[in-house]
Formats: structure tokens, C-alpha cells, sequence
């Protein structure tokens, strides 16, 4: 039997639906606790694609604390990182050492907060990164995992599953029934 672990989420107007959904709805397959967090004044978040979440709680209202922080990328990001709260947030987690997973633009996020100086990372291509590694779709430093951008989204959910040490085996039943058997190949040859 595996232990479950608990993830926070953390949305705010703009994010990228298929970078927060399906990591989530992956992480919630292997019986992890996954909660939705609103960065904003409302439960309700919108994507940058017009699709709301409803989150479970806003960050100003909550004492919220898990296992690991996840923060998806999208136009969000660049609203985030002028939330201290959010920054506070991800501070937090690196000093207790806890994971903190991050795809995409949602890097930006580590950037602010001073984490990712000599550390390896992925991200969104582009001008803010000049030194990310875009080599690997996803990269494991420490406790920081990072995705490179939404089509990594499936690899990036179950590298968080490995590093949690949930045995991913539990997963295969899933993974054929989702149809994601070519993913889940794909994952397992680059190690």
C-alpha cells in the first residue's frame, strides 16, 4: 500500500487548462489529495481557454499546507509573481524542503522567489529563461520538478508520482483505460 500525499494547486485567472488539469485529474487516479486554491478574490477561476475551476478555497482566506506545491503555467503566471502572497507561499516550501512542481511559464513563479539560481530546470522557451534546459520535456533538481510546456503535461504529472515514490505500477489499469498506453511507454523508455 502507498501513502498518500497531499498537492496544492494554485490558480489564478489565465492559467493553462491542460497544464493544471491534467496533472490534477492524473494525481486524483492515484489516490492522491489534490485541492484547488483560487490566488484570486473568487472561487471561481478562469483559464486562459474560457474554462473555469471551481477552486476549493482562496489563498487570502486559507491556512493551506501540503506535501507538495503545484503551479501551473498560462498568463497567470505573470500576475503571481507580483502576489506576495504566492511568493511567501512558494518560499515556504523550499525552506522546509518540500516539492514544488511547476510547468511552463509557471517557473517565472521560482524565478521571483530565487530558486532556481544553479539549479536545472525547464520551462516555457522563450526570453525569461536564459537559462533553462530544454532538452528533457521534464527536469527533476531536489524538490523542484519542472515541465517544460503543456505537452509535457502527462510526463510532468507522473515524474511527481515517481518522486513521491507512488508506485506507478498502481497506475497501469488506469493508464490503459484513459487510453494513454503510448504515453505511458514513452515515460517509462526516457527513465
Amino acid at each position: 500500500m502507498f501513502s498518500q500525499k497531499s498537492i496544492l494547486t494554485l490558480l489564478d485567472e489565465g492559467f493553462e487548462e491542460i497544464e493544471s488539469v491534467v496533472p490534477v485529474r492524473l494525481w486524483r487516479y492515484a489516490g492522491q489529495s489534490v485541492s484547488l486554491v483560487s490566488c484570486s478574490n473568487s472561487l471561481t477561476v478562469c483559464g486562459s481557454s474560457g474554462i473555469t475551476l471551481l477552486a476549493e478555497a482562496c489563498l487570502k482566506d486559507a491556512e493551506v499546507s501540503s506535501d507538495v506545491l503545484f503551479l501551473p503555467g498560462g498568463d497567470s503566471c505573470k500576475r503571481m509573481r507580483k502576489n506576495p502572497l504566492v511568493i511567501q507561499k512558494i518560499r515556504a516550501y523550499a525552506e522546509q524542503g518540500k516539492f514544488i512542481a511547476t510547468i511552463c511559464g509557471a517557473s517565472l513563479l521560482l524565478q521571483e522567489a530565487g530558486l532556481l539560481e544553479g539549479r536545472r530546470y525547464t520551462a516555457y522557451r522563450g526570453k525569461y529563461f536564459p537559462g533553462a534546459d530544454y532538452s528533457k520535456p521534464v527536469i527533476l533538481d531536489g524538490p523542484i520538478l519542472t515541465g517544460r510546456d503543456l505537452g509535457a503535461a502527462f510526463v510532468f504529472a507522473m515524474r511527481l508520482l515517481q518522486a513521491i515514490e507512488f508506485p506507478l505500477e498502481a497506475m497501469e489499469k488506469n493508464i490503459k483505460k484513459l487510453g494513454l498506453e503510448e504515453f505511458w511507454q514513452q515515460m517509462k523508455e526516457e527513465g
